[in-house]
């Protein structure tokens, strides 16, 4: 049965200034239920529903989680008084490239099968690779639709793919590595292959995502000062995260606080919280754009997902909670590398909400390979992110050289694109790097500090926060205002005027790229 969401509206009588929510035309369990006990909205108590026991108070949250079919909920859609929101949960997903879209259409609600192997053994440097994710993209026999089957390395850097011979053929091969390799990619010719890596660059503190912003020097006060929220699949652990505070999860509609709650259940969030703010203690390593800003991470992923897309997905219900918490904590800005197909009035609420404290929420615009913008970043009160690349910065055996895109009007004269794989649209304000951006990803006990190369819009929308965060840091104008709106409008105008137009499209740049003169 779908699950619907229900929440007072916090921009419907709220001032600015105030902390907490407010709510018109009475409390959200009022509107909706008969006999529930009423509670004050400051509170954030959440009822979950279920229609045989009918309400009982949980764990504080700030959203209410009903099964209910279509017709009752649009019956109490209509009892619902202004001040009252109700929608249908509505998934999300980060905007983390999956490059095998690119080689193959996939679909893996249909099964691989077994009855045969490809076995693929992984080498960096001569040496084998272990827990590397290995995806075999299989075409039907009997035409139509393709699938997909995926393994994981052992230690002996060693996987075997199956599927069933009398129904796929398989066609290509992708690697991710946990760590210190690009991703791979080779067409399958045998049963038994060998695919080698190329390490990963150690130039740091600064990569070519630093320098096209405008960075010559490593500065480790940028972002001094400005306090940034990441909403992802949590963080770390990585020694170089280790001043991030870890503000929990809101995961199904439950908040869990501490350190614990906040580990990474994939490797995004740890990647995007290293792009802002990673301090490394190896020069060789990539530091984050604004390293002296004040990181706070809260997770909305549940994990659990299949091999390869480990993090499961968000929904629209703990996003949103994930943002008023964020922003009630004195956010300056929240990053947020997630987004749907479906809009939600819920997190333009929210969105509204914190930016009347003073928050502005900067978005992935999604890796769709053309329109939509995903939602939220189609918001107009967030900064909706593309991405592009450079030229030459991806080796040419490395998975990530699939963004380079077909089309002549996505490149600039001075060698940069628009990445193929990024959604874009009029809503766009503005572009970052996304291609072959390498920054943290959890670590294991006694092991290096781990890097990885990514690509995506989620990884051009941290570029762009960590970008703000260094330029409001050096704005005493800035640091100065009351955490109004006016606030948020200050930071948005920061932003804009020192974008640069690339001569691109705008519905793929926007206003252009932001730049940090100097360091």
């Amino acid at each position: 049965m779908p699950r619907y969401l229900i929440a007072s509206r916090l921009t419907a009588a709220a001032e600015p200034e105030q902390s907490g929510p407010s709510v018109r035309g009475g409390f959200v369990s009022d509107a909706l239920f008969t006999g529930t006990p009423k509670f004050a909205a400051a509170s954030f108590n959440r009822l979950v529903v279920d229609e045989a026991t009918g309400p009982s108070e949980k764990t504080p949250g700030e959203t209410e989680i009903v099964e209910l079919d279509a017709d009752e909920a649009a019956a109490r859609r209509m009892a619902a008084p202004p001040g009252v929101i109700v929608e249908e949960e509505k998934p999300r997903w980060h905007g983390l490239l999956h490059p095998m879209a690119e080689l193959a259409v996939t679909n893996n609600a249909v099964s691989p099968g077994m009855g045969a192997a490809v076995e693929l053994a992984v080498r960096l440097n001569g040496q084998p690779i272990e827990d590397a994710v290995v995806t075999m993209s299989l075409l039907s026999i009997r035409g139509g639709i393709g699938t997909t089957s995926t393994a994981a390395t052992g230690a002996d850097g060693k996987a075997a793919v199956l599927y069933d011979p009398f129904m796929w053929l398989p066609f290509t091969m992708t690697v991710t590595p946990r760590s210190r390799a690009w991703a791979g990619y080779a067409q399958v010719t045998s049963a038994r292959m060998t695919i080698s890596l190329l390490a990963l660059p150690r130039s740091g503190p600064l990569g070519w995502w630093h320098n096209a912003l405008g960075l010559t020097r490593y500065s480790p006060d940028l972002g001094s000062g400005i306090k940034v929220g990441v909403i992802d699949t949590g963080i770390g652990p990585h020694p170089y995260l280790d001043h991030a505070v870890r503000a929990g999860a809101v995961v199904n509609g439950e908040f869990t606080a501490g350190d614990k709650a906040t580990e990474d259940v994939a490797e995004h969030g740890t990647h995007v919280a290293g792009i802002i703010g990673a301090r490394p203690t190896d020069a060789k390593d990539y530091a984050g754009i604004a390293p002296a800003a004040d990181l706070m991470a809260l997770r909305v992923y549940p994990g659990g997902g299949p091999l390869g897309a480990e993090s499961g997905y968000a929904n629209n219900g703990d996003i949103s909670d994930a943002m008023v918490r964020l922003s009630q904590a004195g956010c300056d800005l929240i990053n947020l590398s997630s987004g749907g197909l479906l809009r939600s009035e819920l997190e333009s609420d929210r969105i509204v909400a914190a930016f009347n404290r003073g928050t502005l929420v900067i978005c992935s615009a999604g890796n769709g390979s053309g329109p939509p913008v995903l939602f939220p970043a189609a918001d107009p009160s967030v900064i909706g992110v593309s991405a592009m690349g450079l030229i030459n910065t991806t080796p040419r055996a490395a998975l990530d050289i699939f963004s380079m895109p077909m089309s002549l009007d996505r490149y600039t004269m001075m060698g940069a694109y628009l990445a193929a794989f990024s959604s874009f649209g009029p809503e766009i304000k503005c572009i970052g790097p996304g291609v072959g951006i390498v920054s943290t990803v959890p670590t294991k006990t006694g092991a290096p500090p781990a890097y990885l190369a990514a690509s995506g819009t989620s990884m051009a929308a941290p570029i762009i926060t960590g970008t703000l965060a260094a330029l409001l840091s050096r704005d005493s104008t800035y640091k100065a205002l009351p955490r109004t709106r006016e606030k948020a409008l200050w930071a948005a105008n920061v932003l804009a005027r020192t974008c640069r137009s690339l001569g691109l499209f705008f519905p793929y740049q926007g206003y252009g790229m932001p730049t940090i003169l100097g360091g």
